[in-house]
């Protein structure tokens, strides 16, 4: 099994050591920054397949995503409207055009869940429209369902960091 690539952004220097050596020697390759420059930076360079990051450390590196996400994707549509040729491309693309708009969209997936709590809560988007809200309802569902509250409740022990004396 390949190792999970994980980018860790936070200011906090012991936390972010804390966490890099809790997670490191199991199937995870911890790469961290410092802010939220360097990891936007990072992002884009070591394409993670997780991202940790504090609430408006996240924030900040979502907006700046979902920004060049739309900008692009206006482009994208005033370029393919601008001319008959490009007309007829895009008619040709429709399909996988509207994929990666979907792809790209926070409508899509509505909100995401904040782990180790005893209710489900769901973050959405602030911008959020009817469909993302259904969405976000939906993952809330989805979430109860999946049984993970109670696995953490059952091994929340387990998952307890010791925090070591920091030397003055």
């Amino acid at each position: 099994m390949d190792k999970i690539k994980v980018l860790l952004v936070e200011d906090e220097e012991t936390l972010a050591m804390i966490i890099k050596d809790t997670l490191e020697g199991q199937s995870f390759i911890i790469h961290t920054a410092a802010d939220g420059e360097e990891g936007l930076r990072l992002f884009f360079d070591l394409r993670p397949d997780v991202l940790v990051a504090d609430g408006f450390t996240g924030n900040v590196m979502l907006k700046s995503l979902e920004g060049t996400a739309k900008f692009l994707l206006g482009e994208l549509k005033k370029t393919m409207l601008s001319s008959t040729k490009n007309k007829m491309a895009a008619a040709m693309l429709k399909g996988d055009l509207a994929n990666m708009k979907r792809l790209l969209d926070p409508s899509e997936i509505g909100g995401t869940a904040f782990l180790g709590i005893s209710k489900p809560v769901i973050k959405a988007h602030g911008s959020s429209n009817a469909r993302a809200i259904s969405n976000a309802i939906l993952r809330a569902k989805e979430y109860v369902e999946s049984g993970l509250i109670a696995d953490i409740e059952r091994d929340i022990d387990l998952m307890k960091v010791e925090r070591k004396q920091e030397k003055m």
